[in-house]
């Protein structure tokens, strides 16, 4: 059971939710970091993305479950090393899934909104998004800004303009940042790994890479 417990958390991927601490941005920059009400009510939102966006990342290995078993490390996880049943992750995502919307209903409907686009892009990233070149960087960089705009949601607090610009600059540099550094780790074990375990890496190059990541860097 002990095992069981330690293999659903390591499902859920604890160490990505330091991503959700961008919904404190907008009342960081606003100085009202330290004002108690809307410090709780961002820090509810913060654990409501938690949840969320540990539901995504099980649908994505639900769906990637294949490919990461020829993944020289995502062949480990819960999934793809059989440690966890597909059953099992199901329910586990539904669960959260179903606690985090209800949660986010008592925060503020532009916040429940939010949580919705959250979820149906994360969706389409594990059904299609991913597989398609740039687009998935895209994806994956919208999911840093939804996070900065979730806090706006959460407090009321609006984040200028500067600050928009700058969270769009570092998401692409992250997103970026991410295809690099698989496309290194996958090019360093075998070629053919590529095209299997992540399709649209193929249509990348390192070169590539670093010229998007030098002209968000800047």
């Amino acid at each position: 059971m002990i095992r069981f417990a330690f293999e659903v958390f390591r499902l859920l991927r604890p160490r990505q939710w330091i991503k959700n601490f961008a919904l404190f941005a907008a009342i960081l920059f606003a100085g009202e970091l330290f004002d108690q009400l809307i410090f709780e009510k961002v820090f509810v939102a913060f654990f409501v993305f938690c949840g969320l966006s540990s539901a995504t990342y099980i649908v994505n290995d639900l769906f990637d479950i294949k490919k990461d078993r020829m993944h020289p490390f995502k062949r480990f996880r819960p999934l793809a090393g059989n440690k966890i049943s597909v059953s099992a992750a199901i329910l586990t995502a539904a669960i959260l899934i179903f606690i985090s919307l209800f949660v986010s209903t008592t925060i503020t409907p532009a916040f429940f909104i939010i949580c919705l686009v959250y979820l149906s892009i994360q969706f389409l990233y594990s059904l299609f998004l991913k597989s398609l070149a740039v687009v998935d960087i895209l994806a994956i960089a919208t999911g840093y800004i939804l996070r900065v705009y979730a806090g706006e949601f959460a407090s009321g607090f609006h984040i200028s303009v500067w600050l928009l610009l700058t969270t769009i600059s570092i998401s692409l540099f992250l997103a970026i940042g991410k295809r690099r550094s698989e496309l290194t780790l996958l090019s360093a074990n075998k070629k053919n790994l590529i095209q299997e375990t992540r399709e649209s890496l193929s249509r990348y190059s390192e070169r590539l890479l670093d010229v998007y990541a030098s002209i968000f860097a800047t």
